[in-house]
């Protein structure tokens, strides 16, 4: 089976974007991504740190790889209108709907069905979307998808940075892409326009700050100078994304699940949050959606400080709850203390 076919084979399955990488990276990203870890720039993301070696080394994820198929999904579901209970909180637009995890996966796992049939002999692949010690982004750089912005996102020309990633490895000889010659120029919207700094320089995150990895993969307190500039974003944030020029004018997803009838949606009220019991109750609610990663402490602590940001009384009896709570770690409930301060010094009834 030639390369183009398996090109065609990943668009009919449903894939936007599809390119052949290497199975190694370049130097260069090595460098970064070693200079990105030496500075500690991972934040509580301790996993990247134990992980380097290995992300260094992709033979470690598949021995024998001959070729990464690298696909995208554009999931942009349309722009973001006002809306929501007053008070709500705001969701990074990768969650509105179905977890992007098992889209991507069962997708890739029948682009290896139809591949193996056509090859039905020594075929040998392994499937990576998000959850492995893989640089995913580099490779779709390698395969030619598109190039790596200043806000370290991948930038396609077709769908700009709203994309999911996933990564087939296989022992198959296929024809590589090359990298798209394609860059940022002069332009620093997104630098500029992070709330929290955290794009310390061009292509390089500061997870310390950045309001995404707080919000989803920091486990503990969040310290009142960054939990004041959260604003009303309960989990994610996607300034630097909404003001790239490559992403003006971008297509609608054609991928029903991205929608936000299929998931939580733009707005998650933290009541809706504080009503929740337990860590099964959270488990339960968010079980298919990208939400379930920040934990039912992390979106608890979230949903504080949201309520303090939004100036609305109303939050105040459950946050006095949350900060009495036995059952409910002692930074959870100093986090719901420190929110209701703030939220007595805010002006009343700031909305979405």
């Amino acid at each position: 089976m030639n390369t183009q076919t398996i090109k065609t084979l990943a668009k009919e399955v449903g894939f936007d974007l599809v390119g052949i990488s290497p199975p190694e990276l370049l130097e260069a990203a090595k460098e970064r991504f070693c200079r990105w870890t030496d500075g500690g720039l991972f934040g509580t993301m301790d996993y990247m740190q134990r992980s380097r070696a290995r992300r260094l080394n992709p033979d470690s994820f598949f021995e024998g790889a001959r070729s990464v198929i690298v696909v995208g999904l554009n999931y942009f579901n349309g722009p973001f209108a006002a809306g929501g209970r007053p008070g709500s909180g705001r969701v990074s637009r990768y969650a509105w709907g179905a977890d992007y995890h098992t889209v991507l996966t069962g997708r890739l796992a029948e682009l290896a069905r139809l591949i193996k049939e056509g090859v039905p002999d020594g075929f040998r692949y392994k499937i990576s979307v998000d959850t492995a010690p893989v640089l995913e982004r580099v490779f779709a750089y390698q395969a030619g998808l598109g190039f790596i912005g200043k806000n370290t996102l991948l930038i396609s020309q077709e769908c700009g940075s709203w994309i999911f990633i996933g990564c087939l490895f296989t022992n198959l000889a296929l024809d590589y892409d090359r990298p798209v010659a394609m860059g940022c120029g002069g332009c620093r919207k997104c630098i500029d326009a992070c709330p929290v700094g955290a794009l310390s320089e061009p292509g390089i995150l500061d997870a310390n700050t950045c309001i995404c990895a707080l919000t989803i993969e920091h486990r503990g307190a969040i310290d009142e100078t960054r939990a004041g500039r959260m604003a009303f974003r309960i989990f994610g944030c996607d300034v630097c994304q909404e003001v790239c020029p490559m992403n003006a004018g971008a297509p609608l997803t054609k991928n029903r699940f991205f929608l936000a009838d299929c998931g939580t949606g733009p707005f998650l009220d933290p009541d809706e949050v504080f009503s929740l019991r337990d860590s099964e109750a959270f488990s339960a609610r968010f079980k298919d959606s990208p939400i379930a990663r920040t934990t039912f402490f992390g979106l608890l602590r979230n949903a504080c400080i949201v309520a303090a940001n939004t100036g609305r009384r109303e939050y105040v009896p459950a946050l006095q709850n949350i900060g009495r709570s036995s059952q409910l770690p002692d930074w959870l409930r100093i986090t719901a203390q420190h929110s209701l301060a703030r939220l007595a010094a805010q002006p009343s009834g700031r909305s979405v």
